[in-house]
């Protein structure tokens, strides 16, 4: 497509039959609420896959509602300096709570720690350290910024809190909070 346009991605899936649709979560909106959908054959769609940003629950519910073929959305968790993936699912794998963002993809590790710098079991909340050959290596002529980034021992600090089940269902909770300085020197969190 040249650009993107509602009724040019619709007409790309009824005509090329598309199976798989990567999607970020304001272009799954625009399939909730458009009327044009019910103009276009979508049948063909079996997997639905969201990432950029986080999709509620309820809005996933209501993709896969339009869809109605069978095609469960799915959640990635991933950031630039991993080389975009973090926790993927498998083809055949999906959440039926909608909460959780997949499993680790091949090669990565994490260790997920609590703000007391313990580590977390399952199902408890702590921000996600990450490690794998798909890692950055630093941000270009930052220095401070790439030291800031990564522990001591080498994992790279991704600032999103998780929680992971004891099947290795990672959910993403939350953002780190950062403090930054505003321009009088007043802290805000």
């Amino acid at each position: 497509m040249p650009k993107f346009g509602l009724a040019l991605l619709l007409g790309a899936i009824q005509r090329f039959r598309v199976t798989f649709l990567l999607l970020v979560p304001p272009v799954a909106v625009l399939f909730i609420k458009s009327t044009l959908v019910s103009d276009y054959d979508i049948s063909s769609v079996k997997f639905l896959l969201c990432g950029a940003a986080p999709m509620g629950a309820d809005t996933s519910t209501q993709l896969e509602n339009v869809f109605a073929t069978g095609a469960h959305t799915r959640q990635g968790w991933g950031m630039t300096e991993a080389t975009c993936s973090v926790t993927l699912f498998a083809p055949d794998e999906y959440d039926p709570t909608h909460a959780g963002v997949g499993y680790l993809v091949a090669n990565m590790q994490a260790k997920i720690v609590k703000d007391d710098g313990t580590e977390a079991g399952y199902n408890e909340e702590g921000e996600a350290l990450i490690r794998g050959p798909n890692i950055f290596k630093g941000y270009y002529r930052n220095e401070a910024a790439t030291k800031e980034a990564w522990t001591d021992d080498g994992w790279l600090k991704t600032g999103d809190y998780v929680v992971v089940k004891p099947n290795g269902l990672f959910s993403v909770v939350d953002r780190k909070k950062v403090c930054q300085v505003i321009l009088s020197s007043v802290a805000a969190c």
